[in-house]
């Protein structure tokens, strides 16, 4: 026996497999054509050599772990997760024959279909699983003449495939899989004999001597480097609570204990985590009504909660037909009816806040204790509003002159506002009417909890033409996860208190529209250029990556050529052109707008683009060189470059729908009566929103920072 390749314990344990014949000869095997399903035994006592040794799977009550296979494992084929041919219905160990069976359903797709029918025919005879070891019993050979004999005593399996070839248990399959690997305990039965070489009296103390040493080191014990053997032995007795006569019988019966300990309850962690990961993702399938294939794939793959978070809003984005913004559910917020959501006054909560009497609005206050529970945020200082609540629709200029102000002191500012029936909308409206990076097409994803990870390819694969019998050079598509984490934005506004006497639902949606509009803005700002720093989301102008187009030293007036290299920037990154567009400021569009032909002949409708003046292609937007521009003063206007100081616009280019707005739903509002207005009665409000941004690819977008618009 080679004791250099003996196992250790702590050791990193790759994740096994082992092979069982189907047997169909027996008549208790065999598949089920009409249920689609094949009873088999998949795991026994068998002794396996293994490069460590002789190993023995347990099925003693308490060794085999079938959670997973329980919980829908995959039946595959070779052991490939992209090659699903069915899954296990159940798992269970037939304790007389000491051996792991299972109830494995075909699918009903091509691959399922056959995957029955090879087995049917006896041509897929085998089968194989893969699993992990957590606790190991080991008796070990102390004459080098027989393999050491490892018992797995707690393991787990994790999938069941049928297979063509059966793989070298001898050389440990699976031992390349090192992103599985956990580290292993091994109680060892039989504590290792003295060296022979020396008297027996001598090796015994020095057997003991080193035993004991190294069981301090175990430990963790801080020993002095002089200090003799009845100093270790001491502090190692105390620290496994026994006297100090302890002999070394004990102490080794106590260390076992300890490990056994240790072990429970490190796979008992292990355990609960990753029954709270399952049951996450499979909370997240029925939430958004994911593909079982893609719940499936996701547990089977260990994906973490965050990243599977994230593969789902990707899903939910990618079959969004609402104008790029992917909904996926009113959670947090409350699941309010139509009539419901009507029915909700930002006004009479904030009254009953203030008179800290909530009997005249108690539909307000459950909806802000739902939204505490589903937000997990706990109780507010203030109250939860919902994000989803009704919007009037765009006004006319005509109707929007009327509703100039906000004071009710006269009929001209306020006094002819009347009751009229609520319109469909939502705070996601709101924002599309506020932001232009969201009409451009920015999307949004609603009703976030917790972090998320978006997948991102950094990188293609290659492919290659072959000769005759050549191979492929590997070259694998390489991927990044984008992070989102809910960032905060705040925004102060003012309610008179004539104006929160009124009861009508014209002044109800001023005020929500207010309180919101600031919000709106902010986040607008940040998509463009937030710093990423100080709480920001990072914007697109501050995004390592992006395209840049440089005027020059102090700047330089924008040309079409400037417009024309922001275009070539992005779209020389093969970027899809269905959602391209501009965002520039009011000066930026009136100096182009006035930029005149030899002839005196304003180019705007010229060179300048092949549409008409007239956008009809995007409401909001005017045709630039045969792409939108929306024209927003969030883009700035005061920028400096060199000589240039604080005269400088930005314009920015880019493909709107890889523009990310994580909106985690949850919009905190904050009354203060003593606040400027106290002495006019008037009532300031707080409110919070939390929200986070992030390009998909940076190479999407292209900016220029130092135009001149004279």
């Amino acid at each position: 026996m080679d004791r250099s390749k003996r196992l250790k314990d702590g050791e990193a344990m790759p994740r096994q497999r082992r092979e069982l014949f189907l047997r169909l000869d027996s008549a208790s095997i065999k598949v089920d054509q009409e249920a689609r399903t094949l009873d088999m035994s998949f795991s026994s006592e068998a002794p396996v050599d293994r490069w460590f040794g002789t190993e023995i799977l347990s099925h003693a009550a308490g060794a085999p772990n079938f959670d997973r296979l329980n919980n829908g494992a995959p039946l595959l084929f070779n052991h490939n997760m992209n090659d699903l041919l069915g899954v296990v219905e159940r798992a269970w160990v037939d304790p007389a024959q000491k051996m792991g069976r299972c109830t494995v359903r075909f699918g009903k797709d091509e691959r399922g279909q056959w995957a029955m029918q090879q087995v049917q025919d006896g041509i897929l005879s085998k089968a194989s699983f893969m699993y992990d070891v957590d606790h190991y019993q080991a008796e070990l050979d102390q004459d080098g003449d027989e393999d050491d004999v490892y018992t797995a005593t707690k393991w787990c399996a994790y999938e069941v495939s049928l297979v063509t070839v059966p793989a070298d248990d001898g050389v440990g399959v699976g031992r390349s899989d090192q992103a599985s690997a956990r580290r292993v305990r091994i109680e060892v039965s039989t504590p290792p004999a003295p060296p022979v070489a020396q008297p027996a009296a001598a090796a015994a103390s020095t057997t003991r001597s080193s035993m004991i040493r190294a069981i301090a080191q175990q430990l963790g014990l801080r020993l002095a480097d002089n200090a003799d053997d009845a100093a270790v032995r001491a502090a190692v007795c105390q620290k496994l609570n026994l006297i100090e006569a302890a002999n070394d019988a004990a102490i080794l019966s106590a260390m076992n204990q300890r490990a056994t300990q240790e072990a429970t309850v490190s796979a008992e962690a292990a355990q609960r985590a990753e029954r709270e990961r399952v049951a996450g993702i499979e909370e997240l399938g029925k939430r958004h009504n994911l593909p079982v294939e893609m719940v499936r794939k996701m547990v089977n793959d260990g994906t973490k909660i965050e990243l599977a978070r994230g593969l789902t809003l990707e899903y939910v984005a990618s079959r969004a037909s609402n104008g790029g913004v992917a909904r996926l559910g009113d959670d947090p917020n409350p699941d309010l009816s139509d009539k419901e959501k009507g029915k909700y006054s930002i006004l009479r909560a904030i009254q009953a806040w203030i008179a800290s009497d909530w009997s005249k609005a108690g539909f307000e206050r459950e909806c802000s204790e739902e939204i505490s529970k589903r937000s997990g945020r706990g109780a507010s200082k203030g109250f939860y509003m919902p994000t989803n609540l009704p919007f009037y629709q765009r006004l006319s200029p005509q109707e929007m002159a009327q509703r100039a102000a906000y004071s009710v002191t006269s009929g001209n500012t306020g006094g002819v506002l009347v009751a009229q029936q609520l319109l469909a909308g939502s705070f996601i409206e709101l924002l599309r009417n506020k932001a232009k990076v969201i009409q451009a097409g920015a999307r949004i994803l609603a009703g976030l909890v917790g972090n998320i990870d978006l997948p991102r390819q950094k990188a293609a694969g290659t492919a290659y033409w072959l000769g005759d019998g050549a191979n492929p050079t590997e070259a694998e598509a390489q991927f990044e996860l984008v992070g989102m984490t809910p960032k905060t934005v705040g925004a102060y506004s003012l309610i008179t208190r004539n104006m929160l006497l009124q009861a009508t639902p014209d002044v109800e949606m001023l005020a929500r529209a207010d309180m919101l509009a600031i919000i709106a803005l902010a986040i607008d700002a940040a998509a463009l250029y937030g710093s990423g720093v100080g709480g920001q989301p990072q914007g697109i102008a501050n995004t390592p990556g992006i395209g840049s187009v440089v005027g020059g030293a102090n700047g330089a007036q924008f040309t079409l050529d400037n417009f024309i290299d922001l275009e070539t920037q992005v779209t020389a990154q093969n970027v899809p052109e269905d959602a391209l567009a501009y965002i520039i400021n009011a000066k930026t569009i009136g100096w182009l707008k006035k930029q005149k032909s030899s002839t005196g002949q304003y180019l705007w409708n010229g060179p300048w683009n092949g549409l008409q003046t007239t956008p009809d292609f995007r409401p909001g937007s005017y045709p630039l060189n045969n792409f939108p521009a929306y024209r927003s003063n969030q883009a700035r206007s005061n920028l400096t470059k060199g000589s240039s100081s604080g005269i400088c616009s930005e314009a920015y280019f880019g493909d709107w729908s890889e523009l990310i707005i994580g909106e985690w739903g949850v919009l905190e509002v904050l009354p203060n009566p003593y606040g400027a207005a106290y002495q006019q009665g008037g009532i300031e409000l707080r409110s919070l929103q939390s929200v986070d941004i992030a390009p998909r690819h940076p190479v999407s977008f292209a900016v220029m920072s130092d135009g001149l618009t004279a």
